[in-house]
This record gives C-alpha cells, sequence and structure tokens, in this order.
C-alpha cells in the first residue's frame, strides 16, 4: 500500500505540473478550460472530477506539436528539471514503451490515475474503520488486565485472583474462543498479507469479483452481474485469489477448429498475416503470435490454439473485451483469405444443386407388391449339408485322460466292471432283484390289511 501511495502522488504531482504549464486550445471546447483551475493552488480531489471534461485532450494539444499524432517525451522534457523525471513521467502514458502516447493513450491514463486515486481513499477508509475496531477490541483486553494489575496493587489474595482470573479466561476462551480465532485470522489476512484493495479486479474460485468494501471480518465484493456478494475473511484465507489489477500484461488462450485438409504451409501463412496485425495493432497486443495444434479427434478436424497477448491486464474489463474483439475478427477475416475452413467446409459456399428422379408409379407399386409376396420354403437340408458328430467328443481330451474312461464314453449301454484275479477286465455282478410279495392268495380272495395310526 506504501508502494501504491507514493506512485499516486507521483502521479498526481506530475498531472499537476502539466495542467499548469498547459494552455487553452483555441477553438476547441471539448477541453478543460482555464477557469476550471487557479495557478495558485489546485486541490487534487476538485482536480481530477474534471478529468472527463477534458484535461487529457487539454494535456495532449498543449504539448503535442501542431498538426501531430502522437506525443513525443521530448515535448514534456523541458518542463521537469530533475534528469529521467521526464521519461518517468511520460511512462504514465506510454503504457506500451514504444515511444510515443497517442489521444487515446493519455485519456486512458489520465482515467487510471482518478480510479486509483478514488480506490486509495475508499481502501484507507475502509482499512480505518477496521483499525477503529481492532482498537476497540485491544482496549478491551487493556481493560481487563489494567483490572487485575490494580487487584494485584491492591494486595488481594494471589492465589484467588489467580483462580478467579483462570476461570474467566477459562470461559471466555469456551464462549467467544471461535471468534476470537476469527478475528486473528482476519487481521493477519488483511495487515499482513492484504491481497487486494478496494477497486482491485479479483478472480476468486474461477469467478470474477470488484473489491467494493473491506471490512474487519469480512470484504464486500461486487460479481459481473452487480451483485453484492459478502465474503468472510477466515475463507478467503483459505482461497486462492488471483490479484488482475496487480497482474502484469497478461494474456489468454483461444481455441478453434479447422479442416482436417488444412496444410502446414497454410497454418504458416495464418501465423505470418496474425503477426502483421499484431505488430501493426501495437499499442493493445504485444508482437507475438504462434499457433499450436493441440490434436486431430479422430482425424475428422484439427483443433488449434493461439494465445491473445495483452498489453496489459484485466483491470478494465471493457478494454480488455473490446481488444478480444478485434484480435477474433481479425483472425476470422484471415482464415477466410487463407481459405482455411472448419470441418463444416466453407461456410459462404454456393447451395448446391438438389437432383430428383421420376419414376412412373404403376412401376414403383408393382416392385412392392414383388417384394410383398411370400418368400417359398426351403428344404429342411441345410445350404452347406449336415454335419454330424458324436456328443461325446466335445468332452474327450485325450491330454486329460488320467483315469482309462475314454472307452467307457462310446459305449451305448455302460457297464461297471471291475478288474480280475488276473488283471483282466471281469464284469462285476448285478445286485439281486427283490421278490415282490402277491398280495394275493392262491385262492383267488383277497384279504383286506387295516394299518392303524401309531399313537
Amino acid at each position: 500500500m506504501t508502494e501504491r501511495i507514493a506512485d499516486q502522488k507521483f502521479a498526481v504531482r506530475s498531472l499537476v505540473t502539466l495542467y499548469r504549464n498547459s494552455t487553452d486550445i483555441p477553438g476547441r471546447m471539448d477541453t478543460l478550460r482555464e477557469g476550471h483551475a487557479k495557478r495558485g493552488s489546485v486541490n487534487p480531489k476538485r482536480f481530477f472530477k474534471k478529468v472527463r471534461e477534458g484535461l487529457a485532450r487539454r494535456l495532449f494539444y498543449s504539448f503535442a506539436k501542431p498538426g501531430a499524432e502522437y506525443l513525443l517525451v521530448d515535448d514534456i522534457a523541458r518542463y521537469f528539471e530533475v534528469p529521467g523525471e521526464a521519461d518517468h513521467v511520460f511512462s504514465l502514458f506510454d503504457k506500451d514503451m514504444n515511444g510515443d502516447a497517442s489521444r487515446d493513450e493519455v485519456e486512458m491514463a489520465c482515467l487510471e490515475i482518478h480510479r486509483e486515486q478514488l480506490s486509495i481513499e475508499n481502501s484507507m477508509q475502509d482499512l480505518d474503520s477496521a483499525v477503529g475496531r481492532l482498537d476497540n477490541i485491544l482496549i478491551s483486553v487493556y481493560v481487563i488486565v489494567a483490572i487485575l494489575i490494580i487487584a494485584v496493587a491492591l494486595e488481594a489474595q494471589l492465589a484467588t485472583l489467580i483462580t478467579g482470573a483462570g476461570t474467566l479466561i477459562l470461559g471466555l476462551s469456551w464462549l467467544i474462543g471461535g471468534s476470537l480465532q476469527e478475528v486473528l485470522t482476519s487481521i493477519i489476512f488483511l495487515f499482513v498479507k492484504h491481497p487486494f484493495d478496494v477497486g482491485d479486479r479479483v478472480s476468486i474460485a474461477k469467478e470474477n469479483y470488484t473489491v467494493k468494501e473491506i471490512r474487519l471480518l469480512s470484504t464486500v465484493f461486487l460479481d459481473s452481474n452487480s451483485t453484492l456478494v459478502q465474503a468472510p475473511n477466515t475463507i478467503l484465507n483459505t482461497q486462492f485469489i488471483q490479484n488482475i489489477r496487480r497482474s502484469p500484461q497478461m494474456s489468454e488462450t483461444f481455441t478453434f477448429d479447422v479442416s482436417y485438409a488444412t496444410t502446414f504451409e497454410d497454418l504458416e501463412k495464418l501465423r505470418d498475416k496474425m503477426l502483421a496485425f499484431v505488430q501493426a495493432e501495437r499499442r493493445d497486443y504485444q508482437p507475438a503470435f504462434d499457433v499450436v495444434v493441440k490434436d486431430f479427434p479422430a482425424q475428422e478436424k484439427i483443433a488449434l490454439a493461439a494465445d491473445i497477448k495483452y498489453k496489459s491486464n484485466w483491470q478494465q474489463g471493457a478494454l480488455k473485451s473490446n481488444r478480444r474483439n478485434k484480435w477474433i475478427c481479425a483472425l476470422k477475416t484471415t482464415l477466410a483469405e487463407l481459405k482455411i475452413y472448419g470441418p463444416g467446409g466453407n461456410p459462404n459456399a454456393p447451395p448446391t444443386t438438389t437432383r430428383y428422379t421420376e419414376v412412373p408409379y404403376e412401376e414403383i407399386k408393382a416392385k412392392e407388391r414383388q417384394n410383398a409376396a411370400p418368400s417359398p420354403q426351403l428344404s429342411g437340408l441345410p445350404p452347406a449339408g449336415w454335419h454330424l458328430a458324436d456328443n461325446n467328443a466335445v468332452i474327450v481330451d485325450e491330454s486329460i485322460n488320467v483315469f482309462g474312461e475314454t472307452s467307457e464314453l462310446y459305449m451305448t449301454s455302460p457297464r461297471n466292471v471291475s478288474a480280475g484275479t488276473d488283471g483282466s477286465l471281469r464284469q462285476r455282478p448285478s445286485a439281486p432283484s427283490m421278490p415282490i410279495p402277491s398280495v394275493a392268495s392262491s385262492s383267488g380272495r383277497t384279504d383286506d390289511v387295516e394299518m392303524a395310526a401309531r399313537h
């Protein structure tokens, strides 16, 4: 924060110096007039409220040579006596470091200085509020410690005092221990880590926010829909926070698909043309362009990727969107000029002629009736003939015939055999059949047998 305040003071002092040495531009009504500020004293807060009324145009037309489209460092060098100070001041306008500054760059620089002034003021106010609340907490702790010291000075019993103080501290730790931990974490997060200031554009959990207000225990953000989002500082302390305002020149990757028939020579021509474009637009982009082949899935298309290298960060979202749209439109125009089309071919190709064949209706109906006629029944004989094989052949495997039972698989009526005394196989005698008792007597009389239930 200290370096940020020092840089802002230097920027304000430089603009005030330039404004004091500027003059009214005859015939132009879009510049800041002399009556808005006096040469004796200039209030920076009121001074920057007139930025949008033509301060940048006044500075540009006052110091640039007549008819010139750019402002050079030699045009303002005589108003700064310290060697090297003019170069430092000119770097406020020449963000792309190409040695000159256009009127748009001067306007953008003045607007950034104005926004930085407002951001620092709001940050200081929020930090002052947080410090005030922290001061109240420390005063409360001081009062408790002072009471204990006074009690010891009044010759109170030390053991009783220590016991009472310990009980009080134990109770407070159980009651407000979580709150004290939250306060300590927030203090470290705000005053030690200090990851952002008011007005910074940040990215948290892949979402972009703008810091609106910083409090002791929480921070208020504005999302892309201008919705207020309040997040506890204890949660933010565990997140990865990307500060876009503090970032240097940024870039993003743009992916697109082209036809599978695209050759290496086509890609080289695309690179040369896009490189010429970014060099011509050096105020918005870095003079670098490379196209990378990512993949060609299923040999249906070629996936390409190229980096959009901006000359600044993305703190100003509208400027970033404008430059991104310009780059993509230039890429689209270049692809059309080189006839590098997408997987679907030329989108502007003339429509093809659709051909129709007319046939007699009666012939179509006759073919439909012929196809709908039942097909003749085929004979039971398969086209390739019968293939008969023994069912047991499937399970017969000589490699695993260790018990000698293969021959039994081919018997129509297998019998149980056993080895004789001479080593030969003999038939095992079958079990005698049980006689079936006759229920009829020889006289042909039958006896009734009554079955009694067992008790």
